[in-house]
């Protein structure tokens, strides 16, 4: 009898691609600024850096040329080895919080550096607490309430570093 893999979904921004990091790096150009990604202490980054939502979203996250440099993220190993793996042990999906405008720039990421991923295993859901999984992979600790998963693994950035999800 063949045992069942288990059901993964994966968060994309900031846990397989760097994209907090592609936005310091081309905000500090744009404004010679010399932040840091441990600057972005919170999880809504303009409570760290002095933009505001409208001038984020339309001078980087919805802009083709800023998901140019959007790439994979590497923490104790560069994310398209560990997807690899995982995509070969599991049953492998993608959630991400996006507006529709966007999904677009986060499929063409995907399929340049996840070619092994097809785009229907990617879904664009900003409550991920309404998903059902074995195992949920992100970096946003609000995603974690709820008993929608049975193991959660939360990616270190600067802004959940200070959580604590057991009180």
């Amino acid at each position: 009898m063949k045992e069942k893999k288990p059901f993964v979904i994966c968060d994309i921004d900031n846990v397989i691609n760097n994209l907090c990091e592609c936005f310091i790096q081309r905000y500090n150009y744009d404004f010679h600024t010399d932040y840091t990604v441990e600057d972005i202490n919170e999880y809504n980054i303009t409570k760290c850096i002095p933009i505001s939502e409208d001038s984020l979203g339309f001078l980087y996250f919805h802009n083709p040329m800023f998901w140019k440099r959007v790439t994979t993220l590497c923490l104790d190993v560069d994310s398209s080895v560990f997807i690899k793996n995982l995509d070969e042990i599991s049953d492998l999906e993608f959630a991400t919080a996006s507006t529709y405008d966007m999904i677009v720039h986060k499929i063409e990421f995907m399929n340049k550096h996840f070619p092994m991923i097809n785009e229907n295993r990617i879904m664009c859901v900003c409550e991920k607490e309404i998903l059902n999984c074995d195992i949920l992979i992100d970096d946003c600790y609000t995603n974690f309430k709820g008993n929608n998963y049975k193991l959660g693994i939360i990616i270190s950035q600067p802004w959940n570093r200070n959580i604590n999800l057991n009180g």
